[in-house]
């Protein structure tokens, strides 16, 4: 089986746009946090499939890959996921 790959790197366009926009750190990790529950939501509502057992799972770094420079927040969850059209 074969698998589709989609190039889905924003334009240097939306990247400027999105560097002016003035947020906290905390405050894009929430909103990566607020996208996974409204796609649980999604679900709940009728508008994408339901997940059975919904899970947000957040990894934060050592103090040591901080310290090299390495460190990263990894946010995960089991929904439904995007469409290519929503993509």
């Amino acid at each position: 089986m074969q698998s589709e790959t989609m190039n889905i790197n924003p334009s240097p366009r939306v990247l400027r746009m999105l560097g002016q926009i003035d947020f906290a750190a905390w405050q894009c990790l929430a909103e990566l946090i607020d996208n996974s529950v409204d796609a649980f939501l999604d679900g709940q509502r009728g508008d994408k499939p339901l997940t059975l057992n919904p899970n947000v799972a957040i990894e934060l770094p050592s103090a040591a890959s901080l310290d090299g420079g390495t460190g990263e927040i990894i946010v995960r969850d089991n929904g439904p996921g995007m469409t290519e059209d929503e993509l």
